[in-house]
């Protein structure tokens, strides 16, 4: 009888203690606040590109835009607590064939204060301000800041390149590392660029200056739509998806690493 209570009180402890591994494998970013920041949207387009015979012309922002939707999912699934720059309730994660595209759309606005969103300083203030709001919010949390776009370079440039502020080596470093395994990075010898960077042709970015207070912040440019594998996998969902994931799981070995 004796043998029998130990025999059920091992099992009960290591059944509490998969399950309590369970919830924690479900759960590696809780702690974490994103603020994604899709790139242009409103009344700025942003760049484009051409695809196929019919050379279908490609937006930037609405593109972007469904890639932070997607990523924003798999983070909240994770645990994180996610914030976006600006908002557009009339899109969606866009499951089309592969030869459907997302349209224009000019209804996104500001997450700041629900102003129609559009360029300039003005504008990318906006995005800064809301993002610094976040840290008064949360001042014991780990907040990243993660600007999403697709770049327009000459041809022979391919892949996604990271820019950062001063501060944001870490999550650089992860980011870049999960976009090389899957031969997602850059062709370029400098994955990782500092902003104002003019030996490198990086403007000084908005909002990866000083004045955006959090540390870890950085502008992604997932690809470049004058390179055709890049703009392939742009227009295709499931390639959406892979850059959603990759960003996702860099942020997991970021979490990890911290």
């Amino acid at each position: 009888m004796k043998n029998l209570i130990v025999v059920l009180l091992l099992f009960f402890i290591t059944l509490t203690s998969f399950k309590k591994e369970q919830q924690e494998e479900g759960q590696e970013l809780k702690g974490l606040v994103v603020i994604l920041d899709p790139g242009h949207g409103g009344l700025d387009n942003g760049a484009h590109g051409y695809f196929g015979q019919d050379k279908t012309k490609i937006i930037e922002s609405v593109y972007c835009y469904d890639i932070a939707l997607r990523l924003e999912s798999l983070l909240i699934k994770k645990g994180a607590i996610v914030y976006k720059t600006i908002n557009n309730l009339q899109i969606k994660p866009i499951n089309y064939e592969y030869n459907d595209f997302i349209k224009r759309d000019t209804n996104s606005v500001f997450s700041y204060d629900g102003t129609r969103a559009v360029s300039g300083l003005i504008g990318l203030s906006k995005r800064v301000e809301y993002a610094n709001n976040k840290l008064l919010i949360y001042p014991d949390s780990k907040i990243v800041y993660i600007s999403i776009h697709f770049d327009k370079l000459p041809n022979t440039i391919y892949g996604t390149r990271i820019i950062i502020g001063n501060s944001s080596t870490k999550l650089a470093n992860c980011l870049k590392d999960e976009f090389k395994k899957e031969n997602f990075l850059t062709n370029h010898k400098f994955s990782i660029l500092y902003n104002g960077d003019k030996t490198k042709g990086i403007k000084n970015l908005i909002v990866l200056r000083n004045t955006n207070k959090i540390k870890e912040k950085v502008l992604i440019e997932l690809g470049n739509f004058n390179h055709e594998n890049d703009l392939n996998r742009l227009v295709d969902c499931q390639g959406r998806d892979e850059y959603a994931n990759i960003i996702c799981k860099s942020l997991v070995v970021f979490m990890n690493n911290e």
